[in-house]
């Protein structure tokens, strides 16, 4: 067997290992890019809730001022007022958009992050936000009282809780920079872009 003869037996089977090493890392690039837009999914819904919880939260305790009313025994025109803009926000948002989208926030953290705290934390603020908004569309105040000793947590700390949770998803991707808190483009907004659409 002369040279020529060696290389043309080498070269097919070259080019076979390295088809197969293609396919391997094919397969590992798809399966982190699955990962990362389920990661993207969790920080969209988790966007779009933190948008509601100000105003929920406030409903809730509406509710809690008025619980004597919420079995409807007695009546009150405040109350009434108060339940209509209740009834108006929960029409605008509607029940089965917030139950699917808290299905679906749990199912992603608990099938695409790891078993740790960042796990644990956004299936915690899903659980919070299932409750809070149980509350208001059933105006029960069971869960408010049970877990929460009468008071869902203030807006300001769930928003640190999510702003942390946003920055430790976006690490998990292992693809993006630091996230950019709200307080932090609303500065930017204001004091800068404004100023420079202005001038």
């Amino acid at each position: 067997m002369d040279i020529i003869e060696i290389v043309k037996l080498i070269l097919p089977i070259i080019a076979i290992l390295i088809s197969i090493a293609a396919v391997f890392v094919s397969h590992k690039n798809i399966k982190k890019q699955i990962r990362v837009s389920k990661l993207e999914e969790m920080l969209e819904i988790l966007n779009m809730l933190r948008v509601y919880y100000r105003t929920a939260y406030l409903y809730s305790n509406d509710l809690r001022n008025n619980e004597k009313y919420l079995d409807g025994k007695l009546i009150n025109s405040d109350w009434s007022i108060i339940n209509n803009h209740i009834d108006e926000f929960l029409s605008n948002i509607k029940k089965e958009t917030i139950e699917s989208k808290t299905a679906r926030l749990y199912v992603l953290a608990n099938s695409y992050l790891p078993k740790n705290d960042l796990k644990l934390k956004v299936i915690s603020i899903n659980q919070l936000y299932s409750d809070l908004f149980y509350t208001l569309f059933y105006k029960r105040l069971s869960r408010l009282k049970d877990k929460y000793n009468g008071d869902f947590p203030k807006p300001d700390k769930i928003y640190n809780i999510l702003n942390k949770i946003e920055k430790d998803i976006v690490k998990e991707m292992k693809v993006g920079f630091d996230t950019v808190t709200f307080k932090e483009y609303e500065d930017y907004f204001l004091k800068i872009f404004i100023k420079e659409c202005n001038s």
